[in-house]
Parts: structure tokens; sequence; C-alpha cells
């Protein structure tokens, strides 16, 4: 405890100075448990009695190199991609406001909300940018270049001008490195470190801070969910792509004249930019018909490569193509029609005539041979030979990804220019974009998944907007935050739940926990003497063994007051 006063005192002399401690870190998520730097947030306490403007603060790491340039990471309008978005910065009079990560959660209030619903709706959500350079590392290393401040000690500064006082020149005349070395003259600052006498947050857990020196791991407690209007955060879902963009002009009629009547191959995405696990998921071939109309359930066609087994059956078996029309083959044993749609099919225009295949034969990256029979003996007589041929198909393709065929398509469909080009020409195939690119090629649109992905995992506990009930340190012995030390707090000990106030021993609730409590019993707060619970023989043996360790220490054993001091 020494080393942690005089540690306290050295770091006094690098903080805040009394005029600017208008602003107050009061709780900092470091180590959730869902995505780490989407969902970390540090909560601010304006405790004067004027508001603050946040607009253009800075935010830095200490030991970090100072920036070259400084941009605010603090903006009232600051750019999502090429749009400018509204970010509230000011902070009333008393109010407390949570910093989280701007860009991360694309600057969407109610996705934090959402997932802190317990978050009292007057505290402010102001986002901030550049969080990924600062972000709150769960396992910090101390600075050399402030050796007395915590492993992890981030200021806030009010403008560019007060950030690049607490900068310094570390190197030489020859190579300089300029290191944030100081928060002097920050508006607020914080620190902590992940070793004891530090708490640990145990991979879900805020600290919130209590009350003295703000550097110091005795002024900070753990945010446990049901303590001192701590909750737990819920499960989120957000809306996310399954597909990635693909480009193509699936059902539009390249222009020209066959050379000859019946169907032909015009159009194929064999290498598309999505993967969601169900490979081949996202593949389709374009086929057009000059001939006469082909019902696929009165006609069952096979449709198959060169490097699958035979097909025992018929997989082309439902839709038609009328005489002149075009059909698009997906899929159907991993995209079901309505996603396919959804990727698509364009608002406004008449929908593709998309078509099932069950047994997809998997259209290789790397190059590939396709064909349509019309009956199975043929089809059979093609596969019955040691390499299968297409000789008897009534319409294939022979494709390959590199040149003279179009290369780098990933992502792009590759498309026969002119229905009267022969197919097998690779010179006559184009990719959806680049050069000679398909004029009627657009980007797939984004299929969502039902019920969106997981954003936030939950479970993560803390009380972002909101400090009880005032600033004061939690009373000794008082385990479950409810401002009276009594039976119900041994339960808490007990049961081995986690503890507010914590003797040395952190994480441990040990002999040294039960004697504070015992030493701060009142029974429930009325008042008269009631009997001390005792522990269970067998946990009697632990305290026993746990006290004989610590031989030597010895326990106070004046009465401390079991209640709050009243709010003025």
């Amino acid at each position: 405890m020494r080393f942690c006063v005089v540690a306290a005192a050295v770091a006094s002399l690098l903080a805040p100075t009394a005029s600017q401690s208008q602003l107050l870190v009061t709780e900092v998520m470091y180590d959730p448990a869902s995505d780490e730097s989407r969902w970390e947030w540090i909560e601010v306490h304006n405790t004067g009695a004027v508001a603050i403007d946040l607009d253009g603060y800075v935010i830095d790491r200490v030991g970090d190199r100072a920036r070259t340039t400084v941009t605010a990471n603090i903006l009232s309008n600051p750019l999502l991609g090429s749009a400018v978005v509204n970010n509230p910065t000011v902070l009333p009079a008393g109010g407390i406001a949570v910093l989280y990560n701007g860009p991360g959660l694309s600057y969407d209030r109610g996705r934090f909300r959402a997932a802190w619903p317990q978050m009292p709706a007057g505290a402010t959500l102001i986002g901030v940018e550049g969080w990924s350079s600062n972000a709150l590392t769960n396992a910090p290393k101390g600075s050399d270049y402030a050796p007395s401040l915590p492993a992890m000690t981030i200021g806030l500064w009010a403008d560019v001008e007060s950030y690049r006082l607490d900068a310094a020149d570390f190197g030489t005349p020859s190579s300089a490195d300029r290191r944030v070395f100081r928060v002097a003259n920050a508006a607020a600052a914080f620190g902590y470190d992940d070793d004891a006498p530090w708490r640990d947050p145990q991979g879900k857990s805020a600290i919130h801070y209590i009350s003295g020196p703000v550097f110091s791991p005795t002024s900070w407690g753990r945010s446990n969910a049901g303590y001192g209007g701590a909750t737990a955060s819920s499960k989120t879902f957000v809306p996310e792509p399954i597909n990635a963009g693909d480009y193509g002009s699936p059902g539009m009629v390249p222009s020209g004249t066959p050379a000859r009547p019946g169907l032909m191959i015009t159009e194929i995405l064999y290498d598309s930019a999505s993967n969601t696990g169900a490979g081949n998921e996202w593949e389709w071939v374009e086929v057009f018909n000059s001939g006469p109309s082909i019902d696929f359930a009165a006609t069952p066609y096979w449709f198959d490569d060169d490097d699958q087994a035979a097909l025992t059956a018929a997989n082309l078996t439902t839709g038609s193509i009328a005489s002149g029309g075009v059909a698009v083959l997906f899929n159907a044993s991993a995209a079901s029609i309505d996603r396919i749609r959804d990727a698509w099919d364009q608002p406004g225009e008449a929908p593709i005539n998309w078509i099932a295949v069950s047994e997809w034969p998997a259209l290789a990256n790397g190059g590939d041979a396709v064909g349509l029979w019309n009956s199975g003996a043929p089809y059979a007589a093609d596969k019955a030979g040691e390499e299968p041929t297409f000789a008897n198909a009534v319409a294939s393709i022979a494709y390959d990804d590199s040149s003279p065929w179009p290369t780098g398509v990933n992502g792009d469909a590759i498309r026969l220019s002119n229905l009267g080009s022969d197919p097998a020409d690779p010179g006559a195939w184009a990719r959806a974009r680049g050069a000679y690119a398909d004029p009627q090629a657009y980007r797939s649109a984004d299929v969502l998944a039902p019920g969106g992905v997981v954003d936030n995992a939950g479970g993560d506990h803390g009380s972002p907007g909101y400090h009880w009930p005032d600033i004061y340190p939690p009373l000794p012995g008082d385990y479950n935050n409810d401002g009276r030390v009594d039976a119900a707090d041994y339960t808490v000990w007990r049961d081995n739940k986690p503890l507010p106030t914590e003797t040395a021993s952190v994480g441990v609730n040990d002999a040294a926990d039960y004697a504070v409590w015992r030493a701060n019993y009142r029974g429930a707060g009325l008042g008269g003497a009631r009997a001390v619970p005792e522990p269970t023989a067998a946990l009697s043996v632990a305290i026993g063994l746990m006290a004989f360790g610590r031989r030597g220490r010895r326990l106070g054993s004046g009465p401390i007051a079991a209640t709050r001091p009243p709010r003025s």
C-alpha cells in the first residue's frame, strides 16, 4: 500500500491540474467479452456548474509517439465514409457522457443503447474517431517515458495546443522521437493496469472510479451486475450481408444472331467473391434458347462438368425456356430461389428466369468444362470413356482463367460478347468489369442473414451513463453495494461472488474479506445486535488455514459506520 501512495503522489505531478478537474473519468470498459475495440468505452462526468463542449478534443495514450499531424478525436460533424454525421459533443453541467468507438459502431447511438438498454436516457453518447490507434489494451506494459503513471494512461486534451505541451522529444538531433510523456495539460486522464492491486475485470467488467487519486488502484472498483447500478449488456444483432458484391448481367441477352438454333451458354459466374460456407452457393450459368421452347419438367436435362462422377439421374427437372428466351441456372442445393432473387433481381425490372439445378457441378475457378444433355443415353455415352467428352451435349463450354481467356475475374461473370460469336473462342468472351467490360453488368445486392449476425455478445458488466448515487467510497464489508453491511453481504462472500471492496488478495474471497465483513456487521441495518452468521465447518477450516497463513497481520477492531453519509 505504501508503494501505491508514493506512486500516486509522484503521478499527481504529471496529472491534470485542479483547474482542469471539471471533467472526471468515472468508468472504463477496456476488456469486453465482445469484439474488443468496437465495444470499449469511457465514461466521463462533468462535475462543474457549466456545460463542456468536447468538440475538438484530442485523445491519446501516454508513451505513444506524439502525432506529427494532430487532428481532433471528437468532432461534432465527423465523416462516415463520404457522409457527414451528427455527433453530439456537449456535456451538460453535472452530466455524464459515454465515449464510444464512433466509426466502429457507425456512429449509431441506438446500436450502443441496444447493447446497454439500462443506460439512462439523459446520458450523452459521444463517438470518438481513431479508436483503433488508441485501443484500451488488456495487458498494458508500462512506459519508460512515464514510469510513475499506470501502465495504460490515456489523456483527454481540450485542444491541439494543450496536447503538444505534454509531448517531448526523447530522441537525438539526428533521429527525433517525440512522445506523449505526461497529462499535466489534459482536461482529464485515467490509467489502469491488469496486475494487482488493480481490479481484475475478468474479461467482462468495467472498472469504475470510487474516490481518491485517479491514478491509484485503490480509487477504482470492478463493476458487477446487480451492484451499484451496474447491469449486464444484452446480446444484440445487426444486419450483415452473407454475400459479397459480384458483377454480371444475368438474364440479359447479348446482341447478335446465333449461327445455329438451339441452346448456347452465354454467361458464367464461376468465381464468386462470396463464400458463405455452403461452397459454390452463388455460382450460376446463363443459357439462351434460339430453338423451340423447352419444358424441363417434361424433358429433363443433365447439367454436368468433366471432373465429377456421373449423375445417376437428370438434375435439371423444373422450369422452362421459351423460344428466343433466356434462363439462368443456379445451385439449388446451396442457395434458395429467394436468396438468388434478392441478390440479382432488380427492382422495377422483370424477374429473371432462374431455374434450379440439383447436384450442382462445382465450377472450378482455374478453368473447367460444362455441358447440357437432353437425354440420359447421350450423357452416359459421353461419360463412359476414360476421359469424359461433350460430343453429344446440346451445349457446352470449356473456359479458363488464364489468357487468352478473361483473367482476374474474381467476383466477375464472363459473358459472350455476341450471339454470333463462337463460344469456343476465348476472344469472344469478356469479364463484367475491366477491358471490354459488359456494358449491362451491375453489382449484386447485399443479401442479409435472417435475424442478423451477433453484434454485442452480451454479458459485459458496467453502468455506462450512471454513477451511483454520489461518488463515495464503498463501505468496508458492503459486498452487495446496497449502502449497509448485513447478512446479505455474507451470502455474497460465501457464494464466492465478486466483491466491490477487497483486501490485498484481489479476486479471492478469503478469511480477510470475512473478517472485514464481520467487524462491520450490524444486522441488516436495524440498529440492534444480531447473531453473526458463521461459516460452515468445512469453510471454517479453510478460513483458519488462510488466517494461519496471514499470522502477524492485525485487523482493525474499531467500529466503522455501516451506512453511507447523507447526500448533500
